[in-house]
């Protein structure tokens, strides 16, 4: 008779974890950084790496905020595009944005990074990362403070979550979702 109850058990948040979690998101401009690079380089754009950054929607507002912060927002700008630079001209600078994890989910390969700002109370900005090799996609997820979380075990759950996110924006004019 126990066996019987065992059998009717619900599966369904089981599989809802191997899944991708679909969510949109935003296009942050880069263009500014990308013009500047292509300048110094004399126009030829085949040195270059195609980026494109986004911001998770859900955390918009945060991630905006923490940006804009009042007497740090050109310190914050100023490694954002360092590390746009180290992936635009194919030189990862681990100390702007490196790669934390990487983990294979329904045969796709999901890498998971983090955008750095020691300076700003150990602050870092998970990104969940698309590379077809010519074209890079960032998507700003989330922000994590200090160094002591990320020790705790709470950094690397959150890498994970990210990990099995499916990010798409909205392309108008017939409002079509476009996943990255």
């Amino acid at each position: 008779m126990g066996n019987k109850n065992l059998t009717k058990i619900n599966t369904q948040p089981v599989k809802q974890l191997l899944n991708f979690a679909d969510r949109e998101c935003v296009p942050y401009d880069i263009s500014q950084i990308y013009q500047s690079l292509l300048a110094i380089i004399g126009g030829d754009s085949s040195r270059l790496v195609n980026i494109e950054l986004y911001v998770d929607l859900l955390n918009k507002s945060e991630i905006i905020k923490f940006i804009n912060q009042s007497g740090k927002k050109d310190a914050i700008e100023k490694r954002i595009r360092m590390a746009v630079h180290s992936l635009i001209t194919r030189q990862r600078n681990n100390k702007y944005y490196e790669i934390e994890y990487t983990q294979r989910h329904e045969g796709i390969e999901c890498k998971v990074g983090a955008l750095k700002f020691h300076s700003q109370e150990n602050v870092r900005i998970i990104a969940r990362e698309y590379n077809n090799g010519r074209n890079i996609a960032v998507v700003m997820v989330e922000g994590f403070k200090k160094k002591v979380q990320k020790n705790s075990g709470k950094y690397q759950n959150r890498l994970e979550a990210a990990s099995k996110i499916r990010y798409y924006y909205i392309a108008p004019p017939k409002k079509e979702r476009i996943y990255l």
